[in-house]
């Protein structure tokens, strides 16, 4: 839970001083795996006069998050070493699943240290007087 805490913070600076452009998307490429098809899209924007483009590292399963003529905004980093589609999934949604998972299992791990007490507190006839 700490790591993700600290991706998202991580990622919450990079946006922070990263420049933010209008794009748009202009594909969306299907990728086929194991556990089925995901939808990334490849967007274009323009910064400095120039036309850039770049495909997410974030897909999604169907339906696509994006269809292909929609407007988005762009984070681009100063140096243009990373760039991302202006969404919640497209920024965060990798730290909130690692939070997720983390926190899952902490409260699992709390049951099982509390696992007398709750069975107690739950069935009260089954403790020893």
């Amino acid at each position: 839970m700490i790591g993700s805490g600290i991706f998202a913070l991580w990622t919450f600076a990079w946006v922070s001083f990263a420049t933010v452009v209008d794009g748009q998307v202009v594909e969306i490429i299907t990728r086929r795996g194991e556990g089925g098809r995901s939808y990334t899209p490849r967007v274009t924007y323009t910064l400095d006069n120039q036309v850039h483009d770049f495909v997410s590292i974030i897909g999604s399963a169907y339906p696509p998050q994006f269809e292909v003529g929609e407007s988005v905004k762009v984070a681009v980093s100063r140096n243009r070493e990373r760039e991302a589609i202006g969404s919640f999934l497209q920024l965060y949604g990798v730290p909130t699943i690692l939070f997720l998972i983390g926190l899952l299992l902490a409260v699992e791990m709390a049951i099982i240290q509390a696992g007398d007490q709750l069975l107690y507190f739950l069935h009260p006839t089954l403790k020893d007087e």
